[in-house]
């Protein structure tokens, strides 16, 4: 895959390489970019990965008919709304940290999700979380509006990070038994009672983790990574 990390380059120029050959990159960069435009955007055929990261310049008009999309980073974007991805059906992946823009509106129905990151969202509740029930990799780190009501039910999950999460509870982990890798770093709301049962792990970590103990650990015979 071909990568322009368009924060270097001018969008004309960039927009030059595309229609020269437009499915020749799958992948664009305008993190922080405001150079290139809704216009320029929508020229772009073919492309499957795109980050706006605190982009400003891109609107739902830019993205909204980027139907081809398996990944997109609207870190801390405040121009893209419901609007412009509800109907991207393709997305695989899907970041939406420190965004306060998107709601469940739009990302209820986005069947083919496996990867969310929520990292400090304050948006997305578990009226959405629970629709999505192809998802493999979910990140609340710090997100306040999804309980252990959105999460429990989600037997496809196999990497949750949790990392100062102070909503979800053992009632919440207890039941996802399929999680291979969990995060639960600066978290004291998760006791033993929630990972005991989690014999798939392999990977988890406990940074700053005072709740955790080594009773619950002992059941965990698969694991060969603890980070403390």
């Amino acid at each position: 895959m071909k990568k322009l990390l368009s924060p270097i380059l001018k969008s004309t120029f960039v927009l030059s390489l595309f229609l020269q050959c437009p499915y020749a990159h799958e992948s664009l960069d305008l993190s922080g970019n405001d150079d290139f435009t809704d216009n320029d955007l929508q020229s772009l055929l073919g492309l499957k990965s795109l980050n706006l990261t605190f982009n400003e310049e891109i609107s739902d008009n830019g993205v909204k008919n980027l139907t081809d999309l398996e990944s997109l980073n609207l870190t801390g974007n405040e121009k893209i709304s419901d609007e412009g991805i509800k109907a991207l059906v393709n997305l695989k992946e899907l970041t939406l940290a420190y965004n306060r823009m998107v709601t469940d509106e739009g990302i209820q129905n986005l069947p083919n999700l496996l990867l969310l990151n929520l990292w400090d969202n304050a948006k997305i509740t578990d009226n959405a979380i629970k629709r999505l029930v192809t998802l493999s990799t979910l990140c609340l780190n710090g997100c306040s509006l999804v309980t252990d009501e959105g999460v429990k039910s989600m037997a496809a999950l196999k990497i949750l990070s949790l990392m100062g999460n102070e909503t979800i509870t053992d009632d919440g982990v207890k039941g996802l038994t399929n999680l291979i890798a969990l995060n639960l770093g600066y978290n004291n709301s998760i006791t033993n009672t929630g990972v005991m049962g989690l014999t798939n792990l392999t990977t988890l970590d406990l940074t700053n983790n005072n709740s955790i103990t080594d009773d619950a650990l002992k059941n965990l015979t698969k694991l060969t990574t603890i980070t403390r």
